[in-house]
């Protein structure tokens, strides 16, 4: 084995306070990542991930490297902004405790992901269930959000491999999502060079979302869709609900213009997606009770489009939850 950048099994010492080295979970070109043991301020012992930096000579690797621990403190901050407005409790980006060096090799301690990369739940099960999937496109897309709105940045290679789900503690059917790696983010340029940064990033993870729906990964490359996605997409047509499906469409148009390009606008869509499906059947049809005769009651209103795309949503899923529903109110609507 390689010699290591950090000592196995030894105590060193980070802010003062004791950081434990367990094992070293991986090497690539650039630095390695250690599994450890971090006493942390409020006096609880964790465990953390140590991203370890190689001597590599040049000397902007170094900025890149130690920029992450500065973007992940500020995210962070945005995310614990976003999620007091909203009401929720999403921590997508993992816990940031502070970098250092360790006889000059510079490292970043950050949450210990206790989870499975997606990918590798593909290769287990195929695809995920849509409301998962919908789930952690959901707080992707919310991140890519705070990213672009709040820090100013855009990823320049979004990896697949960088993307977590991590099974709630209190429910094993529930779970979210955790990204990892900032390392690779830049600026958002002015004009059509930052226009088309964030559509990038909005059309990867649509790639993605398609991915976690069907297995199947649409070829893609620096932006550019190689591949038209309208066949795997009717392909798979039974398999996707109403709304979801009309989404996809719009993420992977063939036509570039056509497509969102801003995450804001699709995360709301998946927030309300995905909280259709902690809805009961009973409830759905309700839902989509109200907006049928929304659309009927202001045929003239700019938003009976979105009433009546509302009300197919919500049956298409009552009916997909696999739970007794009113056969007779169904139809009716």
């Amino acid at each position: 084995m390689a010699e290591s950048l950090l000592p196995f099994k030894e105590d060193i010492t980070h802010d003062r306070r004791r950081l434990h080295i367990i094992n070293r979970l991986g090497a690539g070109l650039t630095g390695e990542v250690y599994r450890a043991e971090y006493e942390t301020q409020e006096g609880q012992t964790v465990f953390v991930a140590v991203k370890v930096m190689k001597d590599l000579a040049f000397p902007i690797a170094r900025e890149l490297f130690m920029q992450e621990g500065r973007f992940l403190r500020e995210l962070m901050d945005l995310e614990a902004d976003a999620n007091r407005q909203e009401d929720v409790s999403f921590k997508i980006a993992p816990r940031y405790y502070g970098q250092g060096q360790y006889f000059g090799t510079p490292y970043i301690i950050e949450e210990f992901i206790d989870g499975t990369e997606i990918p590798k739940l593909l290769e287990v099960q195929g695809k995920l269930p849509e409301s998962q999937a919908l789930t952690a496109a959901w707080q992707l897309y919310r991140t890519l959000d705070i990213l672009h709105t709040g820090l100013g940045r855009t990823y320049i290679d979004l990896k697949f491999e960088d993307l977590w789900w991590v099974v709630s503690a209190d429910d094993p059917h529930q779970g979210q999502l955790k990204m990892t790696d900032l390392g690779t983010l830049e600026e958002i340029k002015e004009g059509e060079k930052g226009k088309r940064a964030i559509k990038r990033d909005v059309l990867l993870a649509g790639v993605y979302l398609f991915a976690m729906l069907t297995g199947y990964r649409l070829d893609y490359l620096i932006g550019e869709l190689r591949e038209d996605a309208e066949p795997h997409l009717r392909q798979n047509r039974a398999n996707i609900s109403w709304g979801t499906y009309q989404l996809l469409r719009k993420l992977l148009h063939r036509n570039a213009e056509a497509r969102p390009d801003k995450a804001t606008s699709v995360t709301e869509e998946l927030s309300e997606l995905a909280g259709f499906w902690q809805q009961s059947a009973s409830e759905l049809i309700d839902i989509a009770q109200a907006n049928v005769e929304a659309a009927e009651q202001n045929p003239e209103d700019e938003q009976v489009r979105y009433y009546a795309e509302r009300g197919l949503s919500t049956l298409d899923i009552a009916v997909r939850k696999g739970e007794e529903y009113d056969q007779y109110r169904y139809e009716d609507i």
